[in-house]
């Protein structure tokens, strides 16, 4: 599967989101390694884009059979001649994966996940109405995924099987043919009991953090220009919103900051910004609103600098720092708090 191979594709102003994989494409009688392109509105392909219908009726195309001493390339990278080839992308094999991948697109359950939730019913109700259904999704799951259905790689999905084929069924567990005794189908379910028993006593240890208190101010692009309701990401730096700096305009926290990066010392960084932020939120009092809604929320600022952003998160800090200030000097106009900084000249900094 393509899990964590991201991508996306613009198409009028909006983002699609998207994964990838390779393959080794047959083009005639030539084959060539190729990122395959799949996105969520239903479009796969690598040159040209096209409906899943129209990939999965060209599909041997995708996941060939390799002949020997056929010939391949990587395009500017290598070429190689085949010799005794073995392959383990199937065309079934590959259709079932991009199946998947379009329902994690689409944040739909795939088919593990739909297993799971089979499994969950079963065990609520173990019937043979509920095993058949259980037998049935996980039948669905790709049968080179099914051992990595528990993510657990000691016991790999024996007791998913015994409990989907019941007693005087088989299981098969690295390559080799089990019977399903009654002792197996009870050692199945001890094995989800005790899984349960074992995330319940995780989840007292470690109790989750409450929902709502953490606030992701994610980095977004919009080419074709920023939407009227962009929500939360007017907190973001590169959000049009122009400051006026030591007698300078800028369009943007992200351009004042440009202008003055060079010349701030790595231990006035935070401090620099601090004053850059609140000169915005001062000067843009519908977007300080904004801010003080976010309440108490933890702010999670991404951004590339493992400084600003994911890691130490610098960002989210000050903009929790100068939302605390907003709500303590609500009533104090606007031009106090830029003469109060006393850090900008008409050149950038004052040392």
């Amino acid at each position: 599967m393509a899990r964590g191979n991201r991508t996306w594709r613009d198409v009028d102003g909006e983002r699609i989101e998207g994964t990838w994989r390779h393959v080794l494409y047959r083009e005639g009688g030539d084959y060539s390694l190729r990122d395959l392109f799949i996105y969520a509105d239903g479009m796969v392909g690598f040159w040209r884009l096209m409906p899943f219908d129209e990939f999965e009726r060209d599909i041997a195309a995708y996941a060939p059979e390799l002949p020997d001493s056929g010939t391949a390339s990587a395009y500017d990278l290598a070429s190689w001649t085949f010799t005794e080839p073995r392959t383990w992308l199937t065309a079934e094999r590959l259709l079932a994966d991009v199946r998947d991948d379009l329902d994690r697109l689409n944040r739909r359950p795939d088919s593990t996940d739909r297993c799971h939730l089979a499994l969950d019913a079963f065990r609520a109700q173990p019937d043979e109405t509920t095993r058949a259904a259980l037998r049935a999704a996980y039948l669905a799951i790709p049968e080179h995924r099914r051992q990595f259905a528990l993510g657990d790689m000691d016991h790999h999905d024996w007791p998913l099987q015994a409990l989907a084929f019941g007693p005087g069924g088989t299981f098969v567990l690295r390559g080799e043919e089990h019977a399903i005794t009654a002792d197996v189908h009870d050692r199945a379910l001890a094995y989800f009991a005790d899984g349960d028993e074992r995330v319940r006593q995780y989840e007292e240890r470690n109790p989750p953090e409450p929902t709502g208190t953490s606030l992701p101010i994610d980095n977004v692009m919009f080419p074709n220009g920023w939407p009227d309701d962009v929500g939360v990401l007017v907190l973001r730096n590169t959000f049009p919103s122009p400051i006026l700096v030591g007698g300078q305009t800028h369009a943007s926290v992200a351009e004042a900051w440009k202008a003055v990066e060079a010349t701030v010392a790595p231990q006035a960084r935070t401090a620099v910004m601090a004053t850059l932020l609140r000169l915005k939120f001062a000067q843009h009092p519908d977007l300080a609103e904004t801010l003080k809604e976010t309440g108490t929320a933890r702010l999670i600022y991404s951004d590339l600098s493992p400084f600003w952003g994911h890691g130490r998160n610098w960002m989210g800090r000050l903009l929790e720092l100068v939302r605390a200030e907003l709500f303590v000097h609500h009533d104090e106009p606007v031009h106090q708090h830029e003469s109060s900084t006393g850090m900008f000249d008409q050149k950038g900094i004052d040392h």
